[in-house]
């Protein structure tokens, strides 16, 4: 009986399902599923024993790196399934720093784990977050995996043997892969290559000069016929300057009659320096990556906080969760959808649905407004708008799930209603 569990810590919730910490009253402690399915496959769950079969086959499924299922029921209050699964004191892979050596370990025992359930490995959950890194009673350190619960009971209410369409192996490559670091393809780590050798750049030609092999004496004709070339270079450029010329032009061309090749700075020019700062190829640097071990992003953990996780990253961290809540509470009580809680409060109005399949205890209407609910459907007998009506005006401590999504009129954002289905979970306060 989901009774015998005293709920701790809610550790993680997702659209599909809310994980807590519990102790059972024998004071060992356990991780408790709360699975939320639509209407339709509660009602195949319930078909021909569907939720029966699937649960009785959980138990029936073991192996030293898988946490077992013991206990499990559908919830009283809307219905869902619940389990009751082993709690591990351990590190979360997703948060864990881990080397190639426990990586290849870790694929040894998903290995040994896959073939031992044999057809029913398929529904092994591979996630980084759902995996537990232990240590065993003999001392020995344990990868431990879990079933995927939502898929488990979703194949089994639709008919389809659970896992089938899964290929685990894949799922484990897949993991895998994602724990080992990449080959490095930067060039800045690549091998040192044996370096060319550096072309030296040919030096400019000077200006009307012959290559003479240093051996070779120079004749006295080819003497002759340079100094014939130099003289009537200069006369052609002291013919072509304009008439006005200052003397000192005309002496500048004349002892320097050939321009001077530019020669390469030895370093950049000043007004250079502002423009030419070091460049690098795009995408030079390689993108970090661990060299030996991997570092995930953090996951919850289990002291006492309250996580809303949109699987598997987006999380809201809140207070512990209390033994009672008030009206003033009840921001808090907005980033808690799905858990568990008590509110003392006075109810201030009843009202329901058009169609009466929803029973209200109204607290207040200011904003999207704070009430208590219960489905009609869902109601013990004797629940009914006389009894509801009956706790106007009175302060009572209701019990129930928190349900933050049902829209308010006039768009005024989304209501917050604790949901509940018997009588017990009203009590007034004396």
């Amino acid at each position: 009986m989901q009774s015998d569990y005293h709920l701790q810590d809610l550790v993680f919730q997702t659209r599909e399902l809310v994980v807590y910490r519990a102790f059972h009253k024998d004071g060992t402690p356990h991780a408790i599923i709360r699975l939320k399915f639509s209407d339709e496959i509660l009602e195949n769950l319930q078909k021909q024993d569907r939720f029966k079969k699937g649960l009785d086959e959980l138990y029936n499924l073991h192996h030293s790196s898988l946490r077992p299922v013991v206990d499990g029921g559908l919830d009283s209050v809307d219905g869902n399934p619940w389990l009751a699964a082993r709690w591990w004191e351990g590190t979360i892979l997703s948060e864990s720093e881990i080397t190639q050596s426990e990586i290849n370990r870790l694929r040894t025992q998903a290995e040994d784990l896959i073939s031992a359930l044999g057809y029913r490995a398929g529904a092994l959950c591979f996630t980084p977050f759902e995996i537990v890194t232990a240590t065993a009673s003999d001392g020995q350190t344990v990868h431990t995996f879990s079933i995927d619960y939502f898929q488990w009971f979703r194949d089994w209410a639709i008919g389809y043997p659970p896992g089938e369409k899964n290929d685990p192996e894949q799922a484990l490559n897949q993991l895998i892969n994602s724990l080992t670091p990449a080959p490095r393809t930067s060039p800045l780590l690549a091998p040192p290559q044996t370096p060319a050798k550096p072309v030296e750049p040919s030096p400019s030609p000077a200006p009307l000069s012959l290559p003479i092999p240093k051996s070779s004496p120079l004749k006295p004709l080819a003497l002759i016929g340079i100094l014939l070339i130099l003289i009537g270079s200069g006369i052609w450029w002291i013919n072509r300057k304009p008439a006005d010329s200052h003397p000192s032009q005309t002496l500048s061309a004349d002892t320097n009659p050939t321009p001077e090749t530019p020669q390469k700075p030895t370093s950049s020019p000043p007004h250079l320096t502002a423009i030419s700062p070091k460049v690098e190829k795009p995408n030079a640097s390689p993108q970090p990556k661990p060299e030996t071990t991997i570092t995930a992003a953090p996951r919850p953990e289990f002291e006492g906080e309250i996580y809303d996780i949109e699987r598997p990253d987006d999380i809201i961290t809140n207070q512990p969760i209390k033994d009672l809540y008030t009206l003033e509470d009840e921001e808090e009580l907005r980033n808690m959808s799905r858990a568990i809680v008590s509110v003392q409060a006075t109810v201030a109005n009843f009202t329901k649905t058009k169609t009466g399949s929803s029973l209200y205890l109204v607290f207040h209407e200011e904003g999207p407004g704070f009430r208590a609910g219960v489905s009609a459907k869902k109601a013990e007998e004797g629940l009914d708008e006389d009894y509801l009506r009956s706790f106007v005006g009175k302060e009572i401590i209701v019990t129930g799930e928190v349900s933050v999504f049902e829209k308010a009129s006039g768009g005024k954002g989304t209501r917050l209603v604790i949901r509940f289905s018997k009588k017990s979970d009203l009590k007034l306060v004396e």
